[in-house]
């Protein structure tokens, strides 16, 4: 455990190293923050209308159906092109400047590296969903929060943030080409959306509903409802596990020819 904690450490902190990451960050917060600003004012008008229409009667527009599920949304938009340009240099670069070989000759398994590369990446990406929480704290004062189900939104933001990771780190073993590798993850990670698509046009009963557990749109539904159910975080684990797996096996065959 030891060393895959110094390979986290060791990783976690060469992200911020460059001015690469502090150029993404602000990327990051500058478009969150506008489309933050962009979802208030959709609300306000859609309120303002509601109001209009119903006389003050009624409960309103819902905040967290306007403003709070646009906001994940978006996040999880960026993540998708975001997070394969944070992997790949965790592997690709290191095998470009030949660091790579020091590291498969030392005394320390495949899995070990793999686990503490993985866990660097997810700290970082994990980061940046958290920090956007800064955003429906900014209401706390100002209008009631349903924290259950933006807590439960979250929980399914972190889930993809931890296979799009996965995909992200096994993309990276297979290639030293960061155009590549980037391009690899963003086909696997669409690939999990393209599946809902899928059991739409399925017509058995039962593939159907096996498409439908392997779609990740619809397991990050039920979370974006509030519904933490136990078979979201098993899929999401099981994919996570299968890529971790495979980007494993990728690693430990190059050490067999280092």
């Amino acid at each position: 455990m030891n060393k895959v904690l110094t390979i986290w450490s060791k990783e976690f902190k060469g992200y911020f190293h460059g001015p690469s990451f502090y150029i993404v960050s602000g990327l990051y917060t500058a478009f969150l923050s506008f489309s933050f600003f962009m979802l208030l004012k959709h609300f306000a008008k859609q309120s303002m209308f509601y109001m209009a229409q119903t006389q003050g009667h009624g409960e309103g527009v819902n905040l967290h159906g306007v403003v709070f599920v646009g906001l994940i949304s978006n996040i999880n938009l960026i993540l998708l092109i975001l997070v394969p340009f944070l992997t790949v240099r965790l592997l690709t670069e290191e095998k470009k400047l030949r660091t790579f070989d020091l590291l498969l000759t030392s005394p320390i398994t495949s899995m070990q590296i793999v686990l503490g590369k993985y866990l660097a990446a997810l700290s970082v990406v994990w980061s940046f969903c958290l920090i956007s929480l800064i955003y429906p704290a900014s209401l706390l004062f100002f209008t009631k929060i349903q924290w259950g189900v933006l807590i439960s939104s979250y929980m399914g933001l972190l889930m993809i943030a931890a296979i799009y990771v996965a995909i992200g780190l096994f993309a990276s073993s297979l290639t030293s080409s960061v155009i590549l590798s980037g391009f690899i993850a963003l086909i696997l990670s669409l690939g999990l959306w393209f599946i809902a698509w899928t059991s739409v046009v399925v017509e058995d009963a039962t593939l159907q509903s096996i498409f439908e557990h392997l779609s990740v749109s619809q397991h990050f539904g039920e979370f974006m409802k509030g519904s933490i159910a136990i078979t979201g975080f098993v899929f999401s684990l099981s994919v996570v596990a299968i890529y971790v797996f495979l980007t494993e096996r990728v690693v430990e065959s190059m050490r067999w020819r280092a």
